[in-house]
Protein backbone atom coordinates (compact mmCIF):
# COMPACT_ATOMS: atom_id res chain seq x y z
CA UNK A 1 0.00 0.00 0.00
CA UNK A 2 2.81 2.15 0.51
CA UNK A 3 4.22 2.00 -2.62
CA UNK A 4 0.89 2.81 -4.55
CA UNK A 5 1.61 6.36 -3.17
CA UNK A 6 4.91 6.17 -4.88
CA UNK A 7 3.65 4.71 -8.31
CA UNK A 8 2.75 6.57 -11.50
CA UNK A 9 -0.60 7.07 -12.16
CA UNK A 10 -0.95 4.54 -15.05
CA UNK A 11 0.74 1.91 -12.75
CA UNK A 12 -1.19 2.97 -9.77
CA UNK A 13 -4.29 2.70 -11.92
CA UNK A 14 -3.75 -0.74 -12.58
CA UNK A 15 -3.17 -2.27 -9.41
CA UNK A 16 -6.50 -0.04 -8.24
CA UNK A 17 -8.60 -2.26 -10.74
CA UNK A 18 -7.02 -5.14 -9.20
CA UNK A 19 -9.46 -8.37 -7.29
CA UNK A 20 -7.29 -7.76 -4.04
CA UNK A 21 -6.94 -4.39 -3.85
CA UNK A 22 -10.89 -4.05 -4.19
CA UNK A 23 -11.33 -6.57 -1.50
CA UNK A 24 -9.34 -4.69 0.67
CA UNK A 25 -11.35 -1.46 0.16
CA UNK A 26 -14.66 -2.98 -0.29
CA UNK A 27 -13.38 -4.98 3.33
CA UNK A 28 -12.43 -1.21 4.81
CA UNK A 29 -15.90 0.40 4.31
CA UNK A 30 -17.80 -2.88 5.81
CA UNK A 31 -15.71 -2.56 8.74
CA UNK A 32 -16.28 1.18 8.83
CA UNK A 33 -19.98 0.39 8.60
CA UNK A 34 -20.10 -2.33 11.47
CA UNK A 35 -17.95 0.33 13.70
CA UNK A 36 -15.26 -1.98 13.82
CA UNK A 37 -12.16 -0.32 14.90
CA UNK A 38 -9.51 -3.45 13.47
CA UNK A 39 -9.54 -5.06 10.21
CA UNK A 40 -7.16 -8.25 8.79
CA UNK A 41 -7.76 -9.00 5.33
CA UNK A 42 -6.58 -12.09 3.75
CA UNK A 43 -5.96 -10.99 0.47
CA UNK A 44 -2.73 -12.91 0.12
CA UNK A 45 -2.49 -16.68 -0.98
CA UNK A 46 0.11 -18.92 0.75
CA UNK A 47 2.19 -21.47 -1.47
CA UNK A 48 -0.53 -24.52 -1.39
CA UNK A 49 1.72 -27.20 -2.67
CA UNK A 50 4.01 -26.12 0.44
CA UNK A 51 1.95 -28.98 3.31
CA UNK A 52 4.69 -27.62 5.80
CA UNK A 53 3.29 -23.83 5.37
CA UNK A 54 -0.23 -24.54 4.80
CA UNK A 55 -0.14 -26.28 8.34
CA UNK A 56 1.36 -23.63 10.09
CA UNK A 57 -0.80 -20.78 8.12
CA UNK A 58 -3.84 -23.00 9.14
CA UNK A 59 -2.91 -22.84 13.00
CA UNK A 60 -1.63 -19.04 13.32
CA UNK A 61 -4.45 -18.00 11.88
CA UNK A 62 -6.97 -20.22 13.35
CA UNK A 63 -6.66 -17.90 16.35
CA UNK A 64 -7.25 -14.95 14.22
CA UNK A 65 -10.48 -16.19 13.45
CA UNK A 66 -11.49 -17.15 16.83
CA UNK A 67 -10.83 -13.82 18.64
CA UNK A 68 -12.63 -11.93 16.27
CA UNK A 69 -15.72 -10.10 16.44
CA UNK A 70 -17.03 -10.68 13.29
CA UNK A 71 -15.56 -12.61 9.89
CA UNK A 72 -16.54 -11.49 6.26
CA UNK A 73 -16.66 -14.12 3.61
CA UNK A 74 -16.27 -12.46 0.66
CA UNK A 75 -17.73 -14.50 -2.27
CA UNK A 76 -16.37 -13.04 -5.76
CA UNK A 77 -18.20 -15.17 -7.62
CA UNK A 78 -21.50 -15.12 -6.38
CA UNK A 79 -23.52 -12.21 -7.69
CA UNK A 80 -26.88 -12.98 -6.63
CA UNK A 81 -28.76 -12.36 -3.06
CA UNK A 82 -27.86 -15.78 -2.26
CA UNK A 83 -25.94 -18.81 -1.73
CA UNK A 84 -26.58 -21.47 -4.13
CA UNK A 85 -27.81 -24.50 -2.85
CA UNK A 86 -27.28 -27.15 -5.04
CA UNK A 87 -23.72 -27.84 -7.20
CA UNK A 88 -23.36 -26.00 -10.38
CA UNK A 89 -20.99 -27.64 -12.14
CA UNK A 90 -21.32 -25.36 -15.36
CA UNK A 91 -21.55 -21.87 -13.40
CA UNK A 92 -18.74 -22.80 -10.69
CA UNK A 93 -16.33 -25.48 -12.87
CA UNK A 94 -13.06 -24.61 -11.35
CA UNK A 95 -14.69 -25.38 -7.94
CA UNK A 96 -16.52 -28.34 -7.86
CA UNK A 97 -19.61 -26.92 -8.62
CA UNK A 98 -19.23 -24.81 -5.54
CA UNK A 99 -18.29 -21.11 -5.76
CA UNK A 100 -14.33 -21.14 -5.58
CA UNK A 101 -14.43 -19.95 -1.41
CA UNK A 102 -15.31 -23.24 -0.62
CA UNK A 103 -12.23 -24.73 -2.41
CA UNK A 104 -9.80 -23.22 -0.52
CA UNK A 105 -8.06 -24.83 2.22
CA UNK A 106 -8.92 -22.45 5.39
CA UNK A 107 -12.37 -22.21 4.47
CA UNK A 108 -13.33 -24.87 6.88
CA UNK A 109 -11.65 -23.11 10.01
CA UNK A 110 -12.67 -19.44 8.62
CA UNK A 111 -16.41 -21.12 8.68
CA UNK A 112 -15.64 -22.99 12.56
CA UNK A 113 -13.57 -20.69 14.43
CA UNK A 114 -15.74 -17.12 14.33
CA UNK A 115 -18.82 -16.82 16.53
CA UNK A 116 -20.11 -14.38 13.48
CA UNK A 117 -19.33 -15.01 9.93
CA UNK A 118 -21.64 -12.90 7.55
CA UNK A 119 -21.25 -13.93 3.73
CA UNK A 120 -21.28 -11.27 0.79
CA UNK A 121 -21.79 -11.42 -2.84
CA UNK A 122 -19.30 -10.04 -5.53
CA UNK A 123 -21.06 -6.57 -5.24
CA UNK A 124 -20.85 -7.00 -0.81
CA UNK A 125 -24.09 -7.30 -0.70
CA UNK A 126 -25.23 -9.24 2.49
CA UNK A 127 -26.26 -13.03 1.88
CA UNK A 128 -26.65 -13.83 5.86
CA UNK A 129 -24.43 -15.60 8.48
CA UNK A 130 -23.27 -18.57 9.22
CA UNK A 131 -26.25 -19.56 11.54
CA UNK A 132 -28.91 -18.52 9.11
CA UNK A 133 -26.82 -20.46 6.68
CA UNK A 134 -25.90 -23.65 8.25
CA UNK A 135 -27.82 -25.85 6.78
CA UNK A 136 -26.74 -24.77 2.95
CA UNK A 137 -23.46 -24.66 4.73
CA UNK A 138 -23.58 -28.07 5.62
CA UNK A 139 -24.41 -29.41 2.50
CA UNK A 140 -21.65 -27.90 0.68
CA UNK A 141 -19.04 -28.16 3.18
CA UNK A 142 -19.93 -31.53 5.04
CA UNK A 143 -19.69 -29.45 8.46
CA UNK A 144 -22.19 -30.45 11.10
CA UNK A 145 -24.85 -28.38 10.96
CA UNK A 146 -24.94 -27.95 14.98
CA UNK A 147 -21.20 -26.45 14.77
CA UNK A 148 -21.83 -23.86 12.52
CA UNK A 149 -25.21 -22.43 14.42
CA UNK A 150 -23.91 -23.34 17.90
CA UNK A 151 -19.80 -23.02 17.61
CA UNK A 152 -17.66 -25.97 19.32
CA UNK A 153 -17.98 -27.28 22.64
CA UNK A 154 -15.15 -29.01 24.60
CA UNK A 155 -12.32 -30.10 22.28
CA UNK A 156 -12.44 -28.28 18.89
CA UNK A 157 -11.52 -31.03 16.06
CA UNK A 158 -8.00 -30.79 13.88
CA UNK A 159 -8.33 -28.12 11.46
CA UNK A 160 -5.37 -29.80 9.65
CA UNK A 161 -4.44 -33.32 8.79
CA UNK A 162 -0.90 -33.62 6.59
CA UNK A 163 -2.31 -37.05 5.40
CA UNK A 164 -5.73 -35.62 3.78
CA UNK A 165 -5.11 -32.18 2.45
CA UNK A 166 -6.20 -28.84 3.82
CA UNK A 167 -9.37 -29.06 5.91
CA UNK A 168 -10.45 -32.65 7.67
CA UNK A 169 -13.76 -32.45 6.06
CA UNK A 170 -14.11 -32.96 2.18
CA UNK A 171 -16.40 -31.24 -0.43
CA UNK A 172 -18.00 -34.30 -2.85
Amino acid sequence: MTKLAKMGKGERDQVCRRYGYRKILDSCEQAKRDRCEWLWVDACCIHRRNTAEVAEANNATYRWFENSSMCYVYLNNVSGPSLPTARDNEKYSVSNGWPKWFSRGWTVQEMIAPSNVQFFNSHWQPIGDKKTLSRTLSRITGVPQHILSDGLSGNRPCVWNQNEGAGSVSVD
